[in-house]
């Protein structure tokens, strides 16, 4: 458990070191991350007495800040190389597209017209489960098939 902690946070703010990539560096993190505590509760044989047991607990709570910063580090949008996208670049990137969408349903009106039915045909559909994955995969294929 001590490696977890002291290798990675040595990796990662040695920046010229050569020790791999960040993301087996983060690998190894969450790995070790998961293991160490499973030791852990292993080795307490699932039995919780006196100062032992605050530790374990507070092993448990920081495995489970480590999935709330697992979550919040990969809902964050970031460009391909790790850097994090600012809220400008977002609406510079959606400004592009939407012009781009307008230039291409000019020029393909059919296509465009025939898309538009099928996202009101997806969005009437609705739903969650079976049926609407199955209605997902429809509506790509449906998609592909126009472009």
């Amino acid at each position: 458990m001590l490696m977890t902690e002291t290798l990675y946070s040595q990796c990662k703010r040695t920046r010229g070191a050569r020790w791999g990539r960040m993301s087996d560096r983060m690998q190894f993190h969450i790995f070790t991350g998961l293991v160490g505590p499973y030791m852990v509760l292993l080795h307490t044989s699932w039995q919780f007495h006196g100062l032992a047991s605050v530790l374990v607990l507070l092993t448990i709570v920081i495995v489970g800040s480590g999935f709330v910063g697992r979550y919040l580090y990969t809902a964050v949008p970031r460009m391909p190389d790790g850097v994090v996208v600012e809220a400008h670049e977002l609406m510079n990137q959606l400004t592009s597209l939407e012009q781009e969408l307008t230039r291409w349903s000019a020029a393909q009106p059919e296509a465009a017209a025939a898309m538009r039915r099928i996202l009101a045909a997806e969005g009437a559909a609705g739903g969650l489960g079976p049926g609407a994955i199955v209605s997902d995969w429809v509506s790509r294929w449906q998609w592909r098939n126009q472009i």
